[in-house]
């Protein structure tokens, strides 16, 4: 919006104008009697305005002795750049002069007049926490200025329309507290708004309204006009089939506390598909307990949490809460489309029995002393694995339920965790955030990365859900992502038992744990939801042995190091759980078990992340063709074959054994970081096409191609574009022309049954 700037001859009567009020300002003063005198004193209590705003800004105004004083703090932390409007109540204008607070002569810019001195505008740039304050002085009594805050050159538009409503406000004939009320009303709308034809439209029609109620204290001396402006519903501007995203707010929220348990808390959620600058308040007698809300964006919807805590609310001498309700109000705004919605809370006290209180203070002593126990040396292999175990939130995050935080139960079980790994020969790192310290997200990635460590595992608990649930990090690409899901699903199976229910595997994306926790991980990550924190379970005084101890089996059996009979331990590469003995469909390979346990422990291929079920189905592919060797149960492989058969069954099992080792770091020495995924697929089909396919297939995979597509290229390209290249057929292979590509897809087919047959899941990459 254009103002024309003052000429030389208007500053002069602008000067004069303000001597000519000093001089009448200090007659009056000397005037005045008694009443006055009495006036004048009931006048220096200021009104305010806080303004729904990005940053926040408060207005504070009223009689200054003989003059109106306006008070405007940036109570944000960034700067705050806005445009003020003073409007003087109409026949007024010549009354008023603008003066600077220190009373030197005001800018040319400051006292710019708009619609024949009806408005002052005044253009802002307030530092965090800044404070700017301006004083009008007048001749005349009665009256005082409107205060308005916008955008800077909100109007710039639509200029005519705003002068013609800062006219019918000045038209009004406000008393002071209908002054201020209207002026809180449309600020509220005002200062986060861009104009259009649609908003001023709707704020002329609220004006229109004021102006009624205006009237009816004109003809009816006892009504209330300022009760009646605060209350008059405000007309928002509405596009053709515009629907309001926050009708999908409730009404109210009602929330139930107890001395024991002192926080509840409401989940808010509303649809919109485009993003929005989301501003919150909340007032009345629930202010105090009440904790900020804030919304994130998932998909097309936000989501947000209203919670209360009562825990410092004042008790009589009994402990009992000495209120038994309070009430207030949360308003919602929704600042680029000039919308809110004000939702009543209501938080009733249901007072504890005496009995539960000293329950609860048993409960939160028996967490404050927990002390980790000794867990068993299980194997000296774990040693020099280096694992953080993150214990999620601090005191000032986190859910809250029954009386006891979040933070609380998490670092108890992570405490009894870390004690069981280091008992098995882990390196660990714990982190732990404190009332007064709280480690950041940030800092927890830092640390991980600067160690480095090989595994990362928060633990957390739920405020609302029932059941496990574990969290990965699709920010965490190839090998990382694919390790994370690994352990995820071994830990699952360990908790699901204990717990009796899980929600299941999922992506952070796909969960509200993002802002939470960490991203840019240089290892795997699993954030592990134990249960609820107030979970029915945590009255089994063993049950936080009983988390740490199933959380610590996942985390062994990933690393290949899960008890059975013989006593070593080892991993189940696809599958939730480790198959440890032959199913009856591999009833060939059953006489030589106890061998190939020893051998696929000598050799490393637990530590590689085999186990029997999957050397037993690579066994059966390879013997259901009648190879040469003709050893039905055993290794089929070329290391045999090259000194003309094996001597002995031993003997084939350790060569075959130590041959697949080979495979597969062979292939994990070549493929990138990112498809390390990949590397048992890769090693059985070298196990069967040979090494210098399978060195052919990762060239390939290094251009980006995919893994089986890769296979199948190499496959052609080695063997002259043989058809057999593509598929993988019995009969075919038995006559050794059918050694297609797909021949490690036919023995991951036959361990998923061997994973089902041993009750666990298969793990599908």
């Amino acid at each position: 919006m254009d103002f024309p700037e003052l000429d030389g001859n208007q500053k002069i009567a602008l000067a004069a104008l303000a001597l000519a009020a000093l001089a009448a300002l200090l007659f009056l003063t000397a005037q005045a009697g008694p009443q006055d005198g009495a006036q004048n004193a009931t006048q220096t209590k200021l009104l305010q305005t806080e303004i729904i705003a990005n940053p926040p800004l408060v207005l504070r105004y009223g009689p200054n002795a003989s003059a109106e004083m306006l008070e405007i703090t940036n109570n944000g932390t960034n700067p705050s750049d806005f445009d003020l409007y003073s409007i003087v109540p109409s026949g007024r204008a010549s009354a008023y002069s603008l003066v600077s607070v220190d009373n030197k002569p005001p800018s040319p810019g400051e006292a710019a007049f708009l619609a024949d001195r009806v408005a002052f505008r005044d253009s802002m740039l307030l530092a965090p926490n800044g404070v700017k304050t301006k004083t009008f002085s007048f001749q005349k009594a009665g009256g005082s200025p409107l205060y308005l805050v916008t955008k800077p050159a909100a109007a710039a538009n639509d200029t005519e329309k705003f002068k013609s409503l800062l006219r019918k406000i000045a038209d009004l004939g406000l008393t002071r507290g209908e002054s201020g009320a209207l002026q809180k009303r449309l600020n509220d709308v005002l200062a986060a708004a861009n104009f259009s034809t649609e908003l001023l439209d709707s704020l002329d029609a609220f004006v229109d309204a004021v102006k009624n109620a205006t009237q009816t204290r004109i003809t009816n001396p006892d009504y209330n006009a300022t009760d009646d402006i605060s209350r008059l519903p405000m007309p928002t501007p509405r596009p053709a089939n515009f629907t309001n995203p926050l009708d999908g707010l409730p009404a109210s929220i009602n929330l139930t506390v107890s001395e024991l348990e002192p926080f509840a808390s409401s989940e808010l959620s509303f649809d919109s598909v485009e993003a929005l600058e989301i501003v919150t308040k909340t007032e009345g007698g629930v202010e105090r307990y009440a904790e900020d809300v804030s919304f994130e964006r998932l998909g097309q919807a936000y989501h947000g949490l209203f919670s209360v805590d009562l825990a410092k609310a004042p008790k009589n001498a009994d402990g009992m809460f000495k209120t038994t309700s309070y009430s207030g109000t949360l308003t919602v705004g929704l600042s680029r489309l000039v919308l809110s919605k004000e939702i009543s809370v209501e938080v009733k006290v249901k007072h504890s029995r005496a009995a539960d209180l000293q329950k609860k203070e048993e409960l939160v002593a028996e967490l404050e002393s927990a002390a980790p126990e000794t867990g068993p040396i299980v194997s000296a292999s774990l040693a020099g694995k280096k694992i953080v175990v993150d214990a999620g939130h601090g005191c000032a995050s986190g859910a809250k339920c029954g009386g006891v935080r979040e933070a609380d139960r998490n670092a108890v079980v992570a405490r009894k965790l870390e004690a069981l790994l280091q008992a098995a020969g882990v390196e660990t790192k714990g982190v732990y955030s404190t009332c007064t310290d709280e480690i950041e997200p940030e800092e927890r990635t830092q640390l991980a990365n600067a160690w480095p460590a090989d595994l990362l595992v928060s633990i957390h608990h739920d405020s609302c859900a029932t059941g496990v649930e574990l969290v990965y990090y699709p920010n965490n690409p190839g090998w990382k992502q694919d390790e994370a899901k690994r352990v995820g699903a071994l830990i699952d199976s360990q908790l699901k038992p204990l717990v009796g229910s899980s929600r299941g595997l999922v992506p952070d994306d796909a969960s509200n744990f993002d802002q939470l926790f960490i991203s840019d991980l240089n290892m795997p990550g699993i954030l592990v939801e134990v249960t609820r924190t107030d979970a029915p379970q945590y009255s089994d005084p063993t049950f936080v042995d009983k988390a740490a101890k199933a959380i610590f089996d996942g985390i062994a059996e990933y690393y290949g190091y899960n008890a059975i009979s013989e006593g070593a331990f080892r991993p189940s590469e696809r599958c939730s759980k480790s198959v440890i003995t032959t199913p009856p469909y591999f009833s060939a390979c059953g006489k030589y078990e106890s061998l190939l346990k020893q051998y696929m422990q000598t050799n490393g291929l637990y530590d590689l992340g085999l186990d029997l079920g999957m050397v037993e189905s690579l066994i059966t592919q390879e013997s259901s063709c009648n190879s040469n060797i003709d050893k039905w149960g055993l290794m089929q492989v070329k290391a045999c074959a090259d000194k003309g058969g094996c001597v002995s069954v031993e003997e084939n099992i350790n060569l075959g054994t130590a041959e697949l080792r080979d495979r597969i770091e062979q292939v994990s020495g070549l493929l990138p970081q990112d498809r390390q995924g990949d590397a048992l697929t890769l090693a059985l089909f070298g196990y069967n096409r040979g090494e210098g396919t399978v060195e052919l297939a990762i060239d390939k995979i290094k251009t980006g191609m995919a893994t089986y597509d890769a296979m199948l290229a190499a496959c052609k390209e080695k063997y002259n574009g043989g058809a057999d290249c593509s598929g993988y057929d019995q009969n075919a292979c038995c006559s050794g022309t059918g050694l297609g590509a797909r021949y490690p897809e036919r023995i991951f087919q036959r361990y998923q049954s061997a994973c089902t047959s041993a009750g666990g899941q298969p793990i599908v990459s």
